[in-house]
């Protein structure tokens, strides 16, 4: 890991303000294959001049400007797809319910590479981030898949044109899909979700196991399961936007110290 962040233009201070770490993708799934690459998250929390310029000198109009970190990755030639975004990012993206980051949070141990008293305070309030509007929207984007599977002249990868040339359409889009369907519905109902539970089914999917008529049959399913979670007021529709932030003040003071400077 510290050869990913030393040699490819990270924040000097990216290495020692990381939060977590964590190992996600396929292989936090058990749904890999040989020559699948090895995607690794997390979160950091940048220094103080650089979160909150305005307490520690910086004159706004004067002095130049300082942009708030977001995000570090490693450049697309790298094998290790590492990517680490500001723990006020993060949050951001799980309060928006536009991605699939909270599963990050539901990780065994095992995947998780680095933690600290901050991801610790993050898993414990995990659940308030699996709403009805994460399963609408990652229901929304596996249909989107779906319609795309045969589609073959769409690509010019490589990998993608051998899935459609062995198996007839793009079995690794097609078990996106059905993840993407499954996880969010599976943590809402159960109240938690095993991300290793379908590996074997996901295997099969991959492996191209099923036709394309029954992938799109399993997808199709899964979707009318989900709208029907969508419109059930049981769950939560969104993220409490007033908790979400006042656990990430907490965590912010987890690691930072105290924050009353910020007149909370």
């Amino acid at each position: 890991m510290k050869k990913s962040f030393t040699n490819n233009n990270a924040p000097s201070w990216l290495e020692s303000s990381v939060v977590f770490m964590a190992q996600g993708g396929s292989v936090a799934r058990n749904a890999h294959l040989s020559d699948s690459d090895v995607d690794l998250y997390g979160a950091a929390c940048e220094p103080l001049d650089v979160m909150f310029p305005n307490q520690t000198g910086y004159v706004a109009g004067f002095d130049p400007k300082i942009e708030p970190f977001q995000v570090w990755k490693t450049p697309d030639a790298y094998h290790d797809d590492v990517t680490v975004y500001s723990l006020v990012r993060f949050f951001s993206m799980l309060s928006k319910s536009a991605t699939d980051l909270w599963t990050l949070l539901f990780l065994s141990d095992d995947f998780v590479l680095s933690s600290s008293p901050v991801f610790d305070l993050m898993k414990t309030n995990k659940m308030s981030f699996v709403t009805r509007a994460v399963v609408n929207n990652q229901t929304r984007a596996a249909k989107r898949l779906m319609f795309g599977l045969s589609e073959r002249g769409k690509t010019n990868d490589g990998r993608k044109l051998d899935l459609y040339d062995q198996h007839g359409y793009n079995t690794k889009e097609a078990y996106h899909a059905l993840r993407m369907l499954r996880e969010p519905s599976d943590a809402l109902l159960n109240g938690g979700v095993d991300l290793q539970e379908r590996s074997a089914f996901y295997k099969q999917v991959r492996a191209g196991d099923y036709t394309l008529e029954e992938v799109t049959t399993l997808i199709t399913t899964d979707m009318e399961m989900n709208y029907n979670l969508v419109d059930n007021n049981k769950f939560p529709e969104s993220v409490d936007l007033v908790a979400a932030k006042k656990l990430l003040l907490s965590c912010m003071e987890q690691f930072y110290g105290n924050l009353s400077f910020l007149g909370k």
